[in-house]
């Protein structure tokens, strides 16, 4: 090897010895983390959840107000989807229970408050939320999917139309309809498609109540840009309703 090659050779040696030198010191500097848990979110008893605890022994009304439910349906609800959203407990920590995963989705469900915002009130990292709260709109959606079905029957809608009359004076109406735009971030390449005249993004829910304040039909999905009217004709509700005329 020449006497100029062997000097590079042994210069980019060196570079590189350096450089894994410095990784290594740098890898090891890198700060410890000072807890597993931190203090606080170990305390969870002093959370929200106390304060449920007692709004259902003391004031049922605002356990209502709350959770946008009475604490017979949060209790028929959990059983329904408890054995969809149980994990095992490892030898680190124990895993979040069902009731405490339901309590924190049906109370985003009730405030849409962030995820930053729920970790302090039930004190539960945002990052498990984020994890959680998907499966258990799932497994919400699965346990009550046959509870709300549109009429299909003559009967069906003949026991609606009564139920209207007798409650509301209000004859030959086939449910209380009416539609929400929610509040979406625009989704990448889609124009003017979310775009509503509230001059927002958003998605239409339509739903459909009969006098008992029972959902009959609900339809999520429709752009924003598209109008209640809109939304209705092109609706599964709509043919159930033409075809039972």
């Amino acid at each position: 090897m020449a006497p100029s090659a062997s000097k590079l050779y042994f210069a980019v040696q060196d570079v590189v010895i350096q450089m894994l030198i410095y990784k290594l010191k740098k890898r090891m500097a890198r700060k410890k983390k000072r807890w597993w848990v931190r203090g606080w979110v170990a305390r969870r008893h002093l959370g929200a959840v106390q304060l449920i605890s007692e709004l259902a022994d003391e004031d049922p009304e605002s356990y209502t107000n709350y959770f946008r439910m009475s604490e017979d349906c949060f209790n028929f609800l959990l059983d329904k989807v408890s054995d969809k959203i149980t994990k095992q407990d490892t030898t680190c920590r124990a895993a979040l229970t069902p009731k405490i995963k339901l309590q924190i989705t049906l109370r985003f469900l009730a405030t849409g408050n962030s995820l930053k915002s729920l970790s302090y009130e039930f004190r539960v990292a945002p990052c498990s939320i984020s994890k959680f709260l998907p499966d258990v709109l799932i497994a919400i959606y699965e346990a009550l999917k046959d509870y709300i079905q549109v009429p299909n029957t003559e009967e069906c809608w003949r026991e609606i139309m009564d139920g209207f009359n007798d409650k509301c004076n209000f004859p030959m109406c086939g449910g209380a309809i009416d539609g929400k735009h929610v509040q979406i971030r625009c989704p990448a390449h889609s124009g003017s498609d979310y775009y509503n005249y509230k001059g927002t993004f958003s998605i239409v829910l339509l739903a459909v109540c009969d006098s008992e304040l029972k959902f009959r039909y609900i339809n999520v999905g429709h752009y924003g840009r598209a109008s209640d009217g809109g939304v209705f004709a092109r609706s599964n509700f709509k043919k159930s309703w033409r075809k039972c005329l």
